[in-house]
């Protein structure tokens, strides 16, 4: 589901991004094996460098730009929640209902794609 969404965006080709998508979409299944049922949530803050480190940006890349888009990315995805970006820092919790909330974006992004082709005919 996460693979349709990042072609549909153009992000696949962009390895930075779309790996730490991935990495994400892991830690938030470890965090939440299920992906559809109500769970406790803790709050996760980490440093862009801590950040960087846990989702293996490489070292050339300007890694914070890259973790804000990551970020901003995996809120609308539904991979996470309550996202904080602040210029030292990022905070965040893993949704319980990722993959709920991942399959309804898929969907919303297949209906769009629909109603492109629907419009052409």
């Amino acid at each position: 589901m996460l693979d349709t969404c990042l072609n549909y965006y153009g992000i696949y080709a962009n390895l930075n991004i779309s790996l730490s998508l991935h990495k994400l979409e892991q830690l938030a299944f470890e965090e939440h094996p299920s992906g559809y049922e109500n769970a406790p949530i803790k709050t996760l803050s980490l440093s862009y460098y801590e950040i960087k480190n846990l989702l293996g940006i490489y070292q050339g890349a300007d890694y914070e730009k890259i973790i804000k888009e990551v970020f901003r990315y995996a809120a609308y995805f539904g991979l996470i929640q309550n996202v904080t970006l602040s210029p030292f820092h990022i905070e965040w919790d893993y949704n319980p209902y990722h993959q709920r909330d991942l399959f309804f974006a898929k969907t919303r992004l297949d209906i769009r794609e629909y109603h492109k082709f629907s419009s052409i005919i």
